[in-house]
């Protein structure tokens, strides 16, 4: 025990899930708990040689948008960004399903669509994206608060 704190645990930070409405807490756990089991179930089975030039594949288009998306040596387009973002994120690259559900979820080059947000962030949680799974919390608590 800690002498400093007199022998009390120290509480771990709230996070989304226990910050958001008990609905959405509700639907949200077995959404993501359904998520996760599709995404061990859907193991990728190619060499390792293939996935490695997959992912450098995914890694150029990405960094492509985001180079659109903050202006890096390019004038900044967030339409350009949607773009690179939308064609790796369709052949299954989960850091731009994240980065095209961002998008949506903030109007960045795209009309601010929250159903296509979900969907590019469940779409990364299916394939093991943890962060997906949050970020899915997150805008389901974020709509679910009264207006």
């Amino acid at each position: 025990m800690d002498e400093k704190n007199n022998g009390a645990l120290a509480r771990k930070p709230l996070g989304a899930v226990e910050k958001a409405a008990p609905g959405a807490k509700r639907i949200l756990s077995g959404m993501v708990g359904e998520t996760l089991a599709m995404a061990r179930k859907q193991a990728i089975a190619t060499s390792p040689i293939d996935q490695i030039e997959e992912l450098k594949r995914f890694w150029k288009l990405w960094e492509k948008g985001a180079n659109y998306f903050c202006g890096n040596g390019v004038t900044q387009n967030y339409a350009k960004a949607v773009k690179c973002w939308r064609v790796a994120a369709e052949q299954g690259d989960t850091g731009s399903q994240i980065s095209l559900g961002e998008c949506y979820e903030n109007g960045f080059g795209v009309e601010m669509d929250f159903a296509e947000a979900i969907k590019w962030y469940r779409k990364a949680a299916e394939r093991g994206n943890t962060d997906a799974a949050e970020k899915l919390v997150a805008l389901s608590a974020k709509m679910s608060k009264p207006q």
